[in-house]
């Protein structure tokens, strides 16, 4: 197998990798089971006699769940990774720059893109 369509496919796997960390964008409609998280905590606003287990057999939605946002507990998706290190402005970055350089028919193997991470995180950190 030839440098150029290993590197190609490396960079294929990269771009699609760092695609999937960028975090959903707030705008996006929110799951079916997160609109039906919400009703039923609009309900149980509404109605103090309301108890969380009939209000999750109504609104088909765990009751437990319903008791941890009631507490404030934020939803998973909406709590960023803890082993993140790079900030969402700077994975947009690096996405940027692989989608330039590919556009321009030069596909980064996915130790380049690794170097380029390395060294931003070297620039932030210094």
């Amino acid at each position: 197998m030839s440098q150029t369509s290993e590197c190609h496919r490396e960079s294929h796997k990269c771009i699609f990798y760092l695609l999937s960390q960028i975090p959903l964008q707030r705008n996006m409609p929110p799951k079916n089971d997160e609109a039906q998280v919400l009703l039923a905590l609009q309900a149980l606003q509404s109605d103090p006699k309301l108890s969380a287990r009939a209000a999750g057999k109504i609104y088909d939605v765990d009751h437990k769940k319903l008791s941890r946002r009631r507490r404030g507990m934020q939803s998973r998706r909406d709590i960023a990774a803890n082993s993140r290190k790079l900030t969402d402005l700077e994975e947009s970055v690096i996405v940027q720059y692989i989608l330039n350089l590919d556009s321009k028919g030069f596909p980064l193997c996915l130790s380049s893109v690794e170097d380029i991470a390395n060294r931003l995180l070297a620039e932030c950190n210094a």
